[in-house]
């Protein structure tokens, strides 16, 4: 009897077979991220970990990404496993990847922000309306990193005669959801023109506080109108639809909130020259006005003094006829 001797890719062949047949697709995953890497070619090459096991995965450049991941984030990966022929090792075929948690996170802000616009705080006409060319302006974020630099250097450079107020707040953790009310309050009591809530980029766990309800009721019920410009472009939270109005980044509700300095010259040309001729033409106008009404005055003042002399030259007339009238009369017996 012959022996049944199988050549490595016969057998990995076989491996291969068993594996993918036996293990169901498409399968989830969780586990942390390490080794992340894009190679030249549009893959993307990492190995999901966990205590104790860690297992090599790929994603093809066909593959759209929601966000470029990281080494250390905790993921929910979807997809099917295969093995990997030339070198005999097997690896998950990703399809799609989430950041554990975020399933659940992103249904709660939906629960969140559907509660919310059916009480009216996301409306168009309960917004407040942005000062054209606002004097104060306060600024909640941390006090240390980028974004508080970018936000006052655009403003310096846009509006260099607006003041500039920070009121520096944790935009991330625990007590972040209280720091950002406590600045809203402190700068409707302490009068600006206009707030911006801000803070960098980041997951949606690193963006949650700004989901909060009780902040989005403080931005909704503040006097002063709102700039929220909360992490990038594709990042919308609660306090984006509360707010007076969105910003796509920091750097940019900087540029929404005050016109440039050219601009605000250029204005401020305009309008004195409209001043100017408004002051000219209503001058002109008073100055015709005054002149009528000098016409009639004399017209008028004229009027009773006429009828005084008529009147004056009627009895004289009278007088005189009477007299006439009598002389004749007494000449007429004589």
């Amino acid at each position: 009897m012959a022996e049944n001797i199988l050549t490595v890719t016969q057998l990995t062949k076989q491996i291969k077979n068993a594996l993918e047949s036996s293990i169901p697709s498409p399968l989830k995953v969780t586990g942390e991220i390490s080794n992340w890497n894009r190679s030249s070619s549009g893959h993307t090459y990492f190995s999901l970990k966990d205590e104790t096991a860690l297992i090599k995965c790929v994603i093809w450049k066909s593959t759209p990404l929601k966000r470029e991941f990281k080494d250390g984030e905790k993921i929910i990966l979807s997809g099917y496993i295969s093995l990997y022929e030339p070198q005999g090792s097997y690896q998950i075929i990703a399809r799609s990847i989430e950041l554990s948690g975020q399933g659940e996170l992103y249904a709660q802000f939906l629960k969140i922000k559907e509660k919310l616009e059916k009480e009216g705080l996301f409306d168009i006409e309960k917004k407040k309306k942005l000062p054209l060319y606002p004097l104060s302006i306060g600024i909640i974020t941390s006090s240390t990193g980028s974004v508080i630099q970018d936000i006052e250097n655009i403003l310096k450079r846009r509006a260099p005669y607006v003041k500039k107020f920070l009121y520096p707040a944790s935009v991330q953790g625990e007590t972040s959801v209280r720091q950002l009310i406590s600045g809203i309050k402190y700068f409707n009591i302490n009068k600006v023109d206009v707030i911006i809530i801000a803070r960098g980029g980041g997951s949606i766990e690193d963006l949650w506080s700004f989901n909060n309800e009780e902040l989005a009721y403080a931005i909704f019920n503040s006097d002063v109108p709102i700039i929220s410009a909360v992490g990038h472009e594709t990042d919308f939270t609660i306090a984006d639809f509360t707010a007076s109005l969105r910003a796509p980044t920091p750097s940019a509700a900087a540029e929404i909130a005050v016109k440039d300095k050219k601009d605000t010259e250029e204005f401020l040309r305009n309008t004195k020259k409209e001043m100017h001729i408004r002051v000219n033409q209503n001058s002109l106008n008073l100055r015709q006005e005054l002149s009528h009404l000098k016409q009639g005055f004399y017209i008028s003042a004229l009027i009773p003094i006429n009828r005084k002399r008529d009147l004056i030259s009627f009895i004289y007339k009278e007088m005189e006829e009477n007299i006439s009238s009598k002389l004749k009369y007494i000449k007429d017996i004589l």
